[in-house]
């Protein structure tokens, strides 16, 4: 699965789709419709990815962090423990002499004993807001990835010693100076255009009269060179590497006609 799917696929994935078709439902039922979710939604997403790759990582990295994020605010309730009110510690009341006697409570009429708090119902999870949460924590990492750019691809230079083929190639070549053979010199110069189209896609263009965007073009003196290529181009999938040198007429520049002596003095005493 590429980025571009991927993308696609947080925009419209349903987190929630396991809940039950509730209004609330409890704070473990959550846990558990989320879980489920999360376990799907990621292993339809690694079948569609090659391991090890950059988008395999980027994509395990973001459904762990949403994963972590709904799960977590989900960890966050709390169900309020049952506290029972201790009665208050009465003090006896001291008799002294002279005072009244203590006004006697019937039991029928005392007070009851102080009785535990009822205990307050579990939190309950309103189905439609969690969903529209999560869509929206979907929709915010389908709008990170797509805005974050990646670093441009860096150009390596291979110095040409570390190019074993183009050694290969420059040997060769040498040798056949040192020779004096001109026609091998011309033979591994063949071999060299062979690879460089087979191998490398780079194709050797000569001049046709067609091409000229392709070359630099010296004015011949003899018509005979006309057309003649003296450096080849060098292209590869339609994009010019290499500009190439070739020899051509070029047409003279118009020269400007001027009117005969007679004939402007004719003019010049119409004009009068």
């Amino acid at each position: 699965m590429n980025e571009e799917q991927f993308l696609t696929l947080l925009e419209e994935a349903d987190p929630l789709g396991t809940l039950p078709e509730a209004e609330e439902v409890t704070v473990e039922e959550a846990k558990r419709a989320l879980r489920q979710a999360f376990d799907d939604f990621e292993r339809y997403v690694h079948e569609g990815t090659p391991p090890g790759t950059q988008d395999a990582e980027r994509q395990a990295a973001t459904i762990a962090l949403l994963r972590t994020a709904l799960l977590a605010s989900l960890a966050a309730l709390r169900t309020p423990q049952p506290r029972s009110r201790r009665p208050q510690d009465r003090r006896p009341q001291e008799r002294g002499p002279g005072l009244p006697l203590p006004r006697i409570r019937l039991p029928i009429f005392s007070e009851p004993p102080p009785a535990q708090e009822r205990a307050q119902e579990p939190p309950r999870v309103h189905v439609s807001t969690l969903s529209e949460a999560a869509k929206s924590a979907f929709a915010a990492a389908r709008r990170l990835l797509a805005s974050a750019q990646p670093p441009p691809p860096q150009k390596v230079i291979q110095p040409w010693a570390a190019d074993a083929e183009l050694i290969g190639h420059l040997h060769l070549l040498l040798g056949a100076e040192h020779t004096r053979d001109g026609e091998l010199a011309l033979a591994y110069v063949g071999d060299l255009r062979t690879a460089l189209r087979q191998r490398h896609g780079i194709d050797v263009v000569t001049y046709d009269g067609h091409n000229g965007e392709l070359f630099e073009i010296h004015d011949c003196v003899r018509p005979e060179d006309s057309g003649r290529t003296r450096r080849p181009a060098l292209t590869t999938r339609g994009e010019l590497l290499r500009r190439g040198e070739a020899f051509a007429t070029l047409p003279e520049p118009d020269q400007e006609v001027r009117p005969e002596s007679g004939q402007e003095g004719e003019r010049n005493e119409q004009d009068v």
